[in-house]
């Protein structure tokens, strides 16, 4: 390999046996360095590449590795051996398995037939020696390697006649092909068979050979079978198949397919035994591990909601490696197993290093608020209000609401923005010292609420529905009548208890079981299902009618209503 100077970049003349004829060229071999004002077509990155290739095939010559190059058998392996290479590795192997290729090596036809298949298009500098690429087709490599009885290439080739990407399609000639390899043990091509049966392609359909090559794929260890088999058992929907499914939904699984190890894990999932929730845990773990990221989603449900529940050790390996994967939100349930001792000793100085991390780098409310009862209460630290405060605050200006009520408590709380002067005026009434002003309190919430903000509304109702709030019977009602007019439609109960119970108004029976009926068919309040069965039962205010007070007994039970199912439980019995 000698260098010399051509139009003004470095070049290398390197010996070259020309693939097509065998005799020795000198090929030149350019490696420029100034790319922008030389060679702007051909970027440094390609020449680097173009220099390793040549560098591979023939700076080794001789070497261990080398060992049996001019033999088939030799030429071969050493192209198998840089086939996995993902820098420039398949154009050198090209290189090897055609030279074997070219002297009837079987495999070695059949390699560079799906080589030539699925490869991109072929640059320019590779169709000329020593690559060659240019000579034969992908279907002609493939053709030879079949012709000679090479199971995979049958298969392959029988793959080419059925998709028609590099030669016109034909169904008959692929299932041909396809039984060939099929009858020297080629599993691949027996589910491509049973495909071929099941949809009529080049063959007459036929369901029950369809399954049946599917079961001789699925039993030689073909993932694809196994998962399709899979799949028909578990549409059947009994019980009896449930094992048989999961059973080839595994043996899938083990071969790596994502969608096996998804669909084994919503198997055991639909039967919520606690053995069969930590399978499915594991399964959606193995397939977020094999690269389908929605499955971290759905391990880390069944854990947070404690329906799985790995060992300390298992859990914590899982989620260092979700760390490391770049889920760093997860810091935070690391640091709970040190805060709490969860199956490791207790470890607070571990536990507030992780808290830090999912506080720092994820912005996790949940760690914030940990950190800040941390520095507030001395847990493993030396008590520190400020930074207890500022992580409160942090936490808070996220809606985390016990970071809310600590920031309340210690007077600092700072209400994210679009709070308003009321709801600012609310919380120094609430948390305020002295005597609280629930009654002022209340007002300023109506004041808020009436601004504009919704979020409010629970609280001021909570006050009223507590009794910690007493509001005259014309303020209570006509807070009632906005609210519904807001559409709040579950305060038709609570306007029509007024109007039943007469609290400041006369008692008026049929306005509180039109005002029931609106809350009941509209919002499906419970209480005021519960309230017209009893209406109907006990024949207040009209015609007792036992039919509609079973009805509206069912549907107040059926939301859970405890009174409600035990009258649908005393009329059952009576009718008995």
């Amino acid at each position: 390999m000698a260098p010399d100077i051509e139009y003004g970049a470095m070049a290398f003349s390197v010996p070259m046996p020309c693939e097509r004829c065998g005799s020795i060229r000198t090929l030149p071999m350019k490696f420029d360095f100034f790319v922008d004002s030389i060679n702007p077509d051909k970027p440094l990155e390609r020449q680097l590449r173009d220099y390793a290739m040549y560098k591979d095939i023939w700076g080794k010559q001789g070497s261990n590795s080398y060992m049996g190059q001019d033999t088939p058998d030799g030429q071969y392996r050493i192209g198998m051996e840089y086939l996995d290479d993902s820098f420039h590795g398949s154009d050198v192997a090209f290189y090897w398995l055609m030279k074997a290729a070219k002297r009837g090596h079987v495999q070695a036809q059949y390699q560079v037939g799906r080589l030539l298949r699925h490869r991109p298009p072929v640059p320019k500098y590779l169709q000329n020696p020593p690559f060659c690429y240019t000579e034969g087709t992908a279907y002609q490599w493939m053709a030879q390697a079949a012709e000679q009885g090479l199971p995979e290439a049958m298969c392959g080739l029988g793959n080419m006649y059925c998709v028609g990407d590099v030669i016109e399609k034909n169904p008959e000639k692929a299932f041909a092909w396809h039984l060939k390899a099929a009858m020297s043990g080629c599993a691949a091509s027996e589910y491509a068979i049973a495909c071929l049966y099941e949809q009529g392609q080049g063959v007459e359909q036929n369901t029950f050979k369809a399954l049946r090559w599917c079961w001789k794929a699925a039993l030689h260890g073909y993932a694809e079978a196994q998962l399709r088999l899979g799949i028909v058992y578990e549409s059947t929907g009994k019980e009896r198949y449930f094992h048989t499914a999961a059973t080839f939904y595994q043996q899938a699984a083990q071969q790596n397919m994502v969608e096996a190890w998804l669909r084994l894990a919503a198997l055991y999932e639909a039967r919520k035994s606690e053995q069969n929730l930590q399978k499915a845990w594991e399964c959606y773990v193995n397939a977020w591990e094999a690269g389908d990221e929605n499955a971290y989603q759905e391990a880390k449900r069944l854990v947070d909601e404690g329906l799985a529940n790995p060992d300390a050790s298992t859990l914590m390996a899982w989620y260092r490696k979700c760390i490391e994967r770049g889920h760093k939100e997860v810091w935070y349930d690391l640091g709970k197993i040190y805060h709490e001792g969860r199956g490791v000793e207790r470890n607070l100085q571990e536990a507030r290093q992780c808290y830090l991390f999912a506080a720092r780098t994820s912005h996790v409310p949940e760690a914030q608020f940990a950190l800040g009862r941390m520095y507030e209460q001395g847990e493993g630290i030396q008590p520190d209000l400020q930074k207890a405060i500022r992580w409160y605050k942090e936490a808070a200006n996220q809606g985390h609401t016990e970071a809310q009520v600590a920031c309340r408590r210690l007077k600092v709380y700072e209400p994210r923005e679009g709070f308003d002067t009321w709801q600012q005026l609310a919380l120094l009434y609430e948390v305020g010292k002295g005597e609280q002003d629930l009654q002022k309190l209340w007002e300023c919430y109506l004041n808020a609420w009436e601004a504009g903000n919704e979020n409010v509304y629970q609280e001021a109702k909570r006050l009223l529905d507590e009794g910690w709030v007493k509001l005259d019977a014309s303020t209570l009602m006509e807070w009632y009548r906005k609210c519904i007019a807001h559409g709040h439609r579950e305060a038709w109960y609570d306007l029509g208890k007024i109007y039943h119970e007469g609290r400041g108004v006369e008692r008026n029976l049929q306005e509180a079981r039109q005002c029931y009926l609106f809350a009941a068919r509209t919002s499906h309040v419970p209480e005021a299902q519960f309230a017209l069965g009893r209406m109907y039962e006990q024949g207040e205010g009209i015609q007792p009618d036992l039919q509609k007070a079973v009805r509206w007994y069912k549907e107040a039970a059926k939301q859970g209503h405890t009174e409600a199912q035990a009258a649908c439980w005393r009329l059952e019995d009576g009718d008995d």
